[in-house]
């Protein structure tokens, strides 16, 4: 309820912004289009929903993608093997919604979804929310690796716990405003740990 999701969407969707400025590599948020944004960020939803297809059209959102694009998306996002052990391949119907797929599953196809076009950053809002402890430490361990890779990751999440020793920098936010910003030393180092921190900064409001 920080405004968390709100301030993502608007700044990946800037049609109703009011008042401000957004800018994306150094271009302006607004005068984007749809394929200047797949070119520039590859964006993970709070709320997956996987269209009625199979794993590649899912991955590759029903445009016009390279198929080498969606092998490596595949690949970087640890739905490979799913793929290839699924009868007949990509044709294979994944179901309504993703149905037949697992809840970590289905994340990990949201996440090829967002890297088929190699964007340079990606955007992920609350991405462990549906995962259980083993699910989500795999998809942060792919997520380091992507770093690694040189990819900008910006995530939006709640706990902590997962996000403490992973990120460079950290921005805190109460009732839509920033509390707190800055590298982990920075934050903690009046507090002892980045929930401490947090409470920190949300009580000085």
């Amino acid at each position: 309820g920080s405004g968390k999701s709100t301030l993502i969407k608007t700044m990946l969707f800037p049609r109703d912004v009011e008042s401000g400025s957004i800018t994306l590599g150094g271009v302006p948020a607004q005068r984007m289009d749809s394929a200047g944004r797949a070119a520039s960020f590859g964006y993970l939803p709070q709320e997956v929903r996987l269209l009625s297809g199979s794993v590649a059209e899912n991955i590759a959102g029903f445009t016009e993608v390279d198929s080498q694009a969606i092998v490596e998306a595949t690949k970087l996002a640890g739905v490979h093997e799913l793929i290839l052990r699924l009868p007949q391949g990509y044709e294979t119907p994944v179901g309504v919604a993703g149905q037949l797929l697992s809840s970590g599953q289905r994340q990990r196809i949201s996440l090829g979804r967002a890297l088929v076009h190699n964007p340079p950053a990606l955007v992920l809002d609350e991405p462990t929310n549906a995962l259980d402890v083993v699910g989500s430490r795999d998809l942060l361990d792919t997520l380091d690796h992507l770093r690694e890779r040189g990819h900008a990751i910006l995530l939006s999440t709640h706990r902590l716990h997962e996000i403490e020793h992973r990120c460079d920098r950290f921005v805190i936010i109460n009732t839509g405003h920033i509390v707190a910003m800055g590298t982990h030393g920075t934050l903690v180092s009046d507090s002892g740990d980045l929930e401490s921190a947090f409470f920190r900064a949300i009580d000085r409001e």
